[in-house]
This record gives structure tokens, sequence and C-alpha cells, in this order.
């Protein structure tokens, strides 16, 4: 059995950050200290954020007669550079721009080299994809510096052999750094999926902040506080009570919230919810994370860092 004694809050900061039901719960006045109840609930299972859906791909293949290369936008982030061409559909009809085109190039020395690269860069994946007549898709390159003393060679004078047939000759240009040349393929990026905003009165509306001590001991029950505030405009409901989880390292615990202490949080109101996690005596010394979410795909959430101390 683990030895659970009360932590005493050190000096504490907030930090922003299934249902259960509830009848006749009590009403607490708002910033009150609610307190902790030992009702434990199911494990939260993570979901996956939604996927967008590819593009359509029916198209007959781009050809090098309806297409038109120019320079896209240029960008650089953690040490990787991205180059971007942007490919524009001057034909008629809507065409498919996928894959690979074989890349030849113009080297250094005035010799006519074809380039290799890897699959896939540092700034995201790039779809297949139906380009309709005038619209465009691109084609990014990524390279990076720092893998040998090698400076970034210079490249000119760009053809693109493309998979559907036919070559586009260019007078554009790319580099490629000592870590080598990466490419996204023929296409558009992914669309983006709009998340919708929580719904007035739902309890991912409200906020949540932790007062946590800085240490607590192995073997000890860690006694902190959660505060969740509505400052939205409309009250949030707590009838069909949420489960919250809590994560300090690898140890997880959910369970339910009190709302038999609290049905509602009124519009501008906060209350402070008394927490208690047992610390296994086995568990190691040392910094840890520590994170408290509703479970809820939309929170709210909050998190902070703590240490383990015999």
């Amino acid at each position: 059995m683990l030895r659970l004694t009360a932590v005493a809050l050190l000096i504490a900061v907030v930090i922003g950050c299934g249902s259960f039901r509830v009848h006749k719960p009590v009403s607490l006045p708002p910033g009150s200290l609610v307190p902790w109840m030992n009702r434990p609930a199911p494990a939260y299972e993570e979901q996956p954020p939604p996927s967008p859906s590819p593009y359509p791909t029916n198209a007959a293949a781009c050809t090098a007669a309806s297409l038109l290369v120019t320079a896209g936008r240029q960008g650089a982030a953690a040490g990787n550079e991205l180059q971007q061409f942007i490919f524009t559909n001057s034909g008629s009809f809507p065409c498919l721009l996928a894959g690979n085109p074989v890349v030849t190039a113009t080297d250094p020395q005035g010799k006519r080299v074809t380039l290799t690269f890897g699959s896939g860069t540092f700034f995201g994946p790039v779809w297949p994809a139906n380009i309709r007549a005038g619209g465009a898709g691109e084609l990014d390159f990524g390279t990076a510096g720092g893998c040998g003393t090698q400076q970034s060679v210079p490249y000119s004078s760009l053809s693109f052999q493309m998979p559907g047939g036919g070559r586009i000759d260019s007078s554009l240009s790319l580099f490629v750094g000592s870590c080598g040349l990466s490419s996204s393929g023929l296409g558009l990026p992914p669309p983006q999926i709009t998340v919708p905003s929580p719904a007035p009165g739902s309890v991912q509306t409200l906020t949540a902040g932790l007062e946590l001590p800085q240490s607590v001991a192995r073997g000890h029950e860690l006694a902190y506080v959660v505060v969740l505030t509505n400052s939205s405009t409309a009250d949030v409901e707590l009838s069909s009570c949420p489960s919250y989880t809590e994560n300090l390292g690898s140890l997880t615990r959910s369970y339910w919230l009190n709302c038999d202490s609290v049905g509602r949080i009124a519009a501008g109101a906060s209350y402070r919810f008394e927490m208690k996690l047992a610390v296994p005596l086995s568990a190691p010394t040392g910094a840890y994370k520590f994170s408290w979410r509703i479970n809820d795909p939309s929170g709210p959430f909050c998190g902070s860092s703590i240490s383990l101390i015999t």
C-alpha cells in the first residue's frame, strides 16, 4: 500500500491551460474551493484529429505541353531551406498533377546532370490533384547545410521531364546544400480542416489553470488545484458531468469532476477544484511534465512541470 499524506502547496502559479449525470448539485459560491471526489472514470482514449479528404485525381495526366513552370516561394525553418516551383495548367481542361519529374540542370562546371533527391520535405506533404484550367500546383524541394564542410552547389537551367510526358525547359535555378536534396512530388498541399468553435455554454468554452506545487515526495499524495474559468457570456451547465485526466510523466489517472458540488459555472465565474493524485514510491526522482485536461478533444487543457523528490 502507498503511504498517502497531504503535501502542502508550495509557491503556486496559475497557468492557463464521457460524462456523468448529476442530480440536484449543491451550489457553492463562485471562487469556492470544490473538494476532490474519489470517483474514478474510464480511461480517456485520445481521438485522432480529422483527416482531410484526398483531392480528385481522375483527370488525364498533365503533359509538358499544357504546363508553365515559374519560381515559387522560398523559405527557411529549423535549418531547412525551401525552394518551390509553380506549375500552371495553361490548357483548356483539367489535368492530373502527380508524381516526380526527372530534373536535369547545369552544374557549376557547365555539365548537364540529373539531380537526385529523396522523398518528402521538412515543409510538409504535397498531394496528387486535378488542376483546373488556369489553376496551379507545386513542386517543393528541400535542402539543408550542416552535413559536412561542402558549400551549397548552385544548379541552373532546370528541365523537368514530366511523368505525363514531355519536357519543360526553363531558366530557373536551385541550390543543393551539404545535406542533399528532397522533393515533395507534384500536386497541392493538403486542404486545411476548419475546426468548429465550441458551442456557447459547452464545457469546451472553459479555460483551465493550475495551482501546482514545485515538488512532491515519492509515495506521497500530490495535492493541487485546477481553476476552471468561464470567460464567455453563456453559463456552462455541468448536469452532464465531464471526466478529466491527469498525467504525471507516464502515470495517468482519470476521474469524474465533482459536479455534485458545482452544477453550473456562470458567465464570468470561476471555481477552484481540489485535485489529488497518489504518487508511487517506485517513481524515479527528477523533473516531470504534468498535464490536466477535460476529456474532450477540445479540452480545456493546462500543464506545467513538477519535481519528484525523496
